[in-house]
This record gives C-alpha cells, structure tokens and sequence, in this order.
C-alpha cells in the first residue's frame, strides 16, 4: 500500500518479534540499495547479503542487544526503528541506531512516529554512514 505525500499513513508500531527478522533484514537491504545507490559504489551495495543482515538483525531482536520497533500500514512493512544505551563519553546515553521507511512512506509521518516511539522527548544521539 503506498500513500501520497498529503496523505498521512495510518499504521501501526510495535515492538519486532523473531518472526519479522527475515523481513526487516530484506527491508533494510532494500532501503541501503534505493538510498544510497549514487552515494556508496554500486559493487558494495550489490554483495550486502540479506542472509547476513538476517543474523544481525536475529541477534538484535532475539538477544535483545538493541530495542527494535516496527511501523506496519497494514500487512506491509513501513519502517523499521532501533535503539539503545551507548557508552559513548560526551553524548546523551540514548542512541538511535537506525531508522528505515519506505521510499513510499517518505513524508507521511511514519519516521516521526518510529522517531517518538523509540526516543519520546528524550535526548539523544546517533551517529551517521
């Protein structure tokens, strides 16, 4: 389901279970490839393997090594947030460690959304590729 611009999307947060690892992971694949397809070579974008991403994202789900949230329209996968405490001196102790939408999703209030569920008003830092 894809929304215009003016649109707001009505979707639902909740926090990831093992059962949206295999998702997430191609999701995030899909959304490293569109976003920085002319920023990073092409070759790298093209060996990220989603098996990989799998396991990472297994490990931050299922471990719990990060809190991880979801942002569904529906059945379909909207946006992906994660976050949590980092030991980095200097800097709010709460980090955002990634936040993916949709390209679909783009200005329709789904990252603002994932952003609040995650941090609330709370300090915070992250740190960019």
């Amino acid at each position: 389901m894809s929304l215009g611009k003016d649109e707001r999307a009505i979707f639902e947060v909740r926090a990831a279970t093992a059962a949206d690892v295999r998702s997430i992971a191609e999701f995030q694949t899909d959304c490293w490839r569109e976003a920085y397809r002319n920023v990073v070579p092409s070759s790298y974008l093209d060996r990220v393997d989603v098996d990989d991403r799998e396991i990472r994202w297994r490990e931050r789900v299922v471990a719990g090594t990060r809190q991880v949230a979801v942002g569904q329209v529906g059945d379909t996968l909207a946006g992906v947030v994660s976050w949590g405490t980092s030991a980095e001196p200097g800097v709010p102790p709460l980090e955002l460690k990634s936040l993916y939408v949709a390209a679909a999703q783009h200005g329709t209030g789904v990252a603002a959304t994932l952003l609040k569920h995650a941090l609330g008003d709370a300090p915070a830092h992250l740190w960019v590729f």
